[in-house]
């Protein structure tokens, strides 16, 4: 085999290069925003979900409270709600990521609808801290 040049790659790889994205400008107040509330569409959220909006409708009630299950599982992107959510919302509220791979998908869908400059806020459980930060991060 004199002569004949083998390439070698390196098996650990490259992460790719970290691109920020700015969180969207929070909200002053909640009184005459449109709130969409979130359920990724894992079983057993929606009605926890449905007690959250109630919640809020009592202790913010000059805010308008909508709540949306988001189409597929946690896995599948939902581009229409996010636009509706874009063009008619103030703010969104996501989750529940109470997995090791819902925790992440919410982490995301919050970063896309914070690029379209809708503020966000994640609910996920206490178990995966580490996991969300470390997801959020990349």
């Amino acid at each position: 085999m004199t002569g004949k040049k083998i390439t070698v790659l390196n098996p650990r790889g490259a992460a790719p290069p970290i691109r920020m994205v700015p969180m969207a400008s929070r909200l002053d107040t909640l009184d005459g925003k449109t709130i969409y509330i979130v359920s990724m569409n894992f079983p057993r959220t929606n009605s926890f979900f449905e007690e959250i909006q109630k919640l809020l409708a009592g202790r913010y009630p000059e805010a308008r409270w909508i709540l949306r299950v988001k189409t597929g599982t946690y896995f599948h992107n939902d581009p229409e709600l996010w636009e509706e959510i874009k063009e008619k919302g103030d703010g969104a509220i996501l989750g529940v990521g109470q997995l090791d791979t819902c925790a992440p998908s919410v982490v995301i869908y919050c970063s896309i609808l914070e690029q379209l400059g809708v503020p966000t806020a994640p609910v996920i459980t206490e178990a995966f801290p580490e996991l969300t930060r470390t997801y959020a991060y990349k």
